[in-house]
């Protein structure tokens, strides 16, 4: 049960306003590693906030290159302004904690325009930095032709957030004391993300679990009895909605597959939404010198979803922001 008072959290009627909440961003140290944390605030704190000179949040992929491959990458020109303020005062009540999980050689904020969306609606929405297969790990490993280093894998990161958060809500003091709900909680993940969704989901807490554009070529591990909502790509060239449907095929009910019209695998992303009039994200490549293999980041064929012949980014998102918070009202809802 979830105590406190609080904005309401009825989901909405339109596709997808935003919530009643301001939204705060902090970081969290996890496992060695940092966890992004998203969660509601007052308006107030907000209007204050941009009253003492504040300005919305800000990520560049450059912060998740390599150090010797940020420094050929101009400052701020890869970047993306998010509408979350850092650090602001936590809005009173317990808040629904959702787990998010970023793609294969991604970072922890690849997906703000629902992340932050989420916590607009009353949801404290945690996105780890997965080492063993983060943007860094790539370039550090896997482009240069080394083994991946061992570390924790991704479900033990995911398990490392659940146990932080909640030590950190059940302490007397502290920004989070007493405002993220655990006992109950929804995983989100993108991609190879996804599949972790799909793992960590058998965790007892979990009350749905969701993979956007995640599926399987062959065999893949039992589903947990958990209720899912499942998102593919109708235009997906790296995980075909095919792949999407033979998994959830084998999940069980109660479960719903929506399929995004003329979108990519980066829909799911805030990639697309990045440099979009000098090159977009793929203008990169020639300053990290990415163009091989084929999928490496920042190459037309890793880009998949962005630019003419898809779906505006705005209009995938909304139907992924609806279907979501829709499948969260009804298994997580957010106290009113």
């Amino acid at each position: 049960m979830l105590v406190g008072s609080c904005r309401s959290a009825t989901p909405p009627a339109a596709a997808d306003p935003w919530g009643p909440y301001a939204v705060g961003v902090m970081s969290v140290a996890v496992a060695g590693s940092v966890a992004e944390i998203w969660y509601p605030a007052a308006p107030a704190a907000e209007r204050a906030a941009r009253q003492a000179g504040a300005t919305p949040d800000r990520y560049d992929i450059r912060d998740w290159l390599p150090a010797r491959l940020a420094r050929r990458v101009t400052p701020g020109e890869f970047s993306l302004t998010t509408r979350a303020f850092r650090d602001l005062p936590v809005a009173p009540g317990s808040h629904p904690l959702v787990l998010f999980a970023h793609g294969l050689y991604s970072f922890p904020e690849q997906s703000t325009g629902l992340t932050t969306w989420l916590a607009s609606w009353g949801y404290a929405v945690a996105a780890p930095d997965l080492p063993v297969h983060d943007l860094r790990a790539y370039f550090d490993y896997t482009a240069r032709g080394f083994p991946l280093p061992s570390g924790p894998t991704d479900e033990q990161v995911l398990t490392a957030v659940v146990t932080t958060l909640r030590q950190q809500s059940q302490a007397a003091t502290g920004p989070l004391a007493g405002r993220v709900a655990t006992a109950d909680m929804a995983v989100i993940g993108h991609s190879q993300g996804g599949i972790d969704a799909m793992a960590f989901a058998s965790s007892p807490a979990v009350r749905t679990y969701i993979p956007l554009a995640a599926g399987f070529a062959g065999s893949h591990p039992a589903l947990p009895a958990v209720p899912s909502l499942w998102m593919a790509a109708g235009d997906d060239h790296d995980v075909s909605p095919d792949l999407v449907r033979r998994v959830y095929a084998t999940a069980a009910p109660p479960k719903r597959l929506v399929v995004l019209a003329r979108s990519g695998h980066l829909a799911f992303t805030d990639l697309c939404l990045i440099n979009p009039d000098h090159g977009g994200l793929g203008a990169i490549a020639p300053l990290v010198g990415s163009g091989t293999p084929p999928g490496a980041p920042f190459t037309s064929s890793a880009l998949d979803g962005c630019g003419a012949g898809f779906a505006p980014p705005a209009t995938s998102l909304a139907q992924i922001r609806s279907a979501i918070l829709s499948d969260l009202s009804r298994w997580l809802p957010a106290s009113g």
